[in-house]
């Protein structure tokens, strides 16, 4: 095999073992979501990624996941550059109470904590008066 191809083939394959096929079209991020009485959680597997490279946003009951990896490395011949992008998105339940989201970046694994919101929060007893207490004027 030729220098050029040595150097391709040994490109490509330290491309599999140092960058790996985190961003590539055949391989989707393993998202994993857990539900308990109180709380769901989402682990998604980001390895390489810290939690700078790491936002989050919630709009519209939509919560936004999105990462973003470089990779530079340089060999004693070649130097190797990479870049690969992951979002994801998932309309929050009705019952997540969005003030109280939590977020933990583990070893690769970014965890999100969506507490519930508890039933008592959801109902309350609508006191009946003589006249609205915050419009004077309403009907």
């Amino acid at each position: 095999m030729t220098r050029f191809g040595l150097m391709t083939r040994d490109l490509f394959d330290d491309w599999d073992k140092n960058f790996g096929e985190m961003f590539t079209a055949k391989n989707h991020n393993p998202v994993h979501v857990f539900e308990k009485e109180n709380y769901f959680q989402i682990n998604v597997d980001l390895p390489g990624v810290t939690k700078d490279d790491v936002n989050l946003n919630v709009e519209n009951d939509i919560l936004t996941i999105e990462a973003e990896r470089k990779f530079e490395k340089e060999y004693e011949d070649h130097y190797q550059k990479g870049y690969g992008k992951f979002q994801r998105s998932f309309k929050l339940p009705k019952n997540i109470n969005q003030d109280e989201l939590e977020a933990a970046m583990d070893h690769g694994v970014l965890k999100l904590l969506l507490p519930k919101v508890s039933a008592k929060a959801n109902s309350r007893k609508i006191e009946i008066g003589e006249k609205f207490k915050t419009i004077e004027n309403a009907m």
